[in-house]
């Protein structure tokens, strides 16, 4: 996250930065529950020469169970260098990049390419790459803070928040774009926040007319808001209060719900579930076990809205895990035992 912007960085970053303090040898995670995805036969496509992998040896770490369907991507953190990668049948595959400690935030840009974040070019921007490391385009530029990306299911259109850089900066609200970049405007008005909140985290519902967000009032208190807002910035609708902490919302395929990670408290780090909410209201519910002690964050429907995968972290653990769980919270199983960050589940 960028160094300037360090009041502004949500709550589950600040658990993310806990994890990877720990994180110093490779944990053994235990399955709980049969689980449909599970394959007994995991593969690991190596790392091209290119790669720096000796100070990181949880990045060749064996998945526990692979997904039957679609890929899994991800960010593997630590090392120095942050790595994208995804799971999918048959296997690990690490996705080649030049080293970058900041990279963060990927998702699926289309079967062949991702988008993600960061301060490869000073500060932190959006940036499009093939699977191949090939063509790696920074899509935004100029002064400001420009992160968390999403891409429209068509593939026309990416949103993302944008901030002024600075430790108190003005919040500009969240901005689209067309798929390369060009044409930036503004969704929501944003505010001048004094760097403790903002509108970000965006992610566009299946048809391309909505965009849901995390609206924080407060940060380091875990105060936000889960809205939606048409991407023409009207029909603005708020889905959880502020005292929910609502973050990282992630559209079921179906469109009807939408699943969110609870930020915590930064004074007491208590654990959080994951939650679901009716996108046409309603209150939310738990999907996993609010007495669980461990943190359940950052999810992801599976393509078919019949699993979602997230990041798990037990305090005290030397590590969090990419866990599967079923859409109704059952059957939960640990697909990768190291930190993997922001989950996104594409075809």
């Amino acid at each position: 996250m960028p160094r300037s912007r360090a009041r502004l960085t949500v709550l589950w970053a600040v658990v993310v930065s806990v994890i990877v303090t720990a994180c110093s040898t490779t944990s053994v995670a235990q399955t709980r529950g049969p689980s449909p995805i599970l394959n007994s036969t995991p593969t690991i496509t190596a790392p091209s020469s290119s790669w720096s992998t000796a100070s990181s040896p949880e990045a060749l770490a064996s998945p526990g169970s692979l997904p039957s369907a679609g890929r899994i991507l991800f960010v593997i953190e630590g090392g120095g260098h942050n790595r994208p990668a995804y799971l999918d049948s048959s296997g690990l595959h690490e996705i080649p990049t030049a080293p970058d400690a900041t990279l963060s935030h990927a998702v699926w840009a289309s079967t062949d390419g991702i988008i993600f974040d960061s301060e490869r070019d000073v500060r932190r921007h959006v940036f499009r790459m093939m699977l191949s490391a090939s063509d790696v385009v920074e899509l935004t530029s100029g002064a400001d803070i420009q992160e968390r990306p999403t891409i429209s299911r068509d593939g026309s259109s990416i949103a993302y928040s944008d901030f002024v850089d600075s430790p108190n900066g003005a919040d500009l609200g969240l901005h689209l774009a067309n798929a390369d970049g060009t044409n930036a405007r503004a969704v929501t008005k944003g505010g001048n926040t004094g760097g403790k909140g903002g509108d970000t985290a965006p992610t566009f519902s299946p048809d391309g007319r909505w965009i849901a967000f995390e609206r924080g009032v407060d940060f380091d208190a875990g105060k936000a808001g889960l809205f939606i807002v048409r991407t023409d910035g009207s029909g603005l609708r708020r889905l959880a209060d502020d005292a929910m902490g609502a973050g990282y919302p992630r559209w079921s395929p179906d469109g009807k719900r939408i699943l969110f990670t609870q930020h915590l408290d930064a004074t007491t780090f208590a654990p959080g579930p994951l939650w679901v909410v009716d996108v046409a209201g309603g209150r939310p519910a738990a999907l996993t076990d609010p007495k669980d002690p461990g943190w359940s964050f950052e999810g992801d429907w599976s393509p078919d809205g019949q699993q979602i995968a997230y990041r798990y972290f037990v305090p005290g653990s030397s590590h969090s895990e990419l866990r599967v769980i079923d859409a109704d919270g059952t059957h939960s199983s640990t697909l990768w035992a190291s930190d993997a960050e922001t989950p996104d589940w594409g075809p």
